[in-house]
């Protein structure tokens, strides 16, 4: 896994050297974050998802919080007849899948799944792979009301 991301990043420093790209951050000097000649590696929307993903750091600054946002699992959708499923979801207005790639988030049991065994003793809380679109995050609660009651959202700045 780790040598087809080497992999990549060799072919795509390659093909930048060669068609002209150039290395510079953000105050326009010469050592920085790299940007290749197809697109931005900002996070901006104007990348690739390969550029978003290849430099997952970006233009992220440090110290600042990430974006927090709690959602309950309010929102429900029927996969067939006679079960209904339960979601979270946050808006994320003007943020791109390419961005969304990068969140986190904390979905939390509730106490009827923690009695009846849903995760290890103690542990109420579950980092979970969220579904993104393009302004949007959203969590799998689950098909009862026994399954998370509510996901906290977390977007690096």
């Amino acid at each position: 896994m780790v040598g087809g991301a080497v992999a990549v990043y060799l072919v795509m420093a390659a093909c930048s050297a060669g068609s002209g790209g150039t290395s510079s951050n953000a105050g326009g000097s010469s050592s920085g974050t790299a940007s290749s000649s197809s697109g931005s590696s900002k996070g901006d929307g104007s990348g690739s998802l390969i550029d978003a993903l290849t430099d997952p750091v970006g233009e992220a600054q440090a110290g600042l919080p990430p974006i927090t946002a709690t959602e309950m699992c309010g929102h429900t959708y029927a996969p067939s007849a006679g079960t209904t499923c339960f979601y979270a979801e946050h808006a994320f207005p003007g943020y791109t899948v390419a961005q969304l790639a990068f969140v986190v988030a904390d979905a939390h049991m509730t106490a009827t799944a923690m009695a009846n065994g849903a995760g290890p003793t103690g542990y109420a809380d579950s980092l979970v792979t969220p579904y993104v679109r393009d302004g949007y995050a959203a969590v799998f609660c689950g098909c009862t009301a026994s399954g998370f009651d509510q996901v906290t959202f977390y977007l690096p700045q």
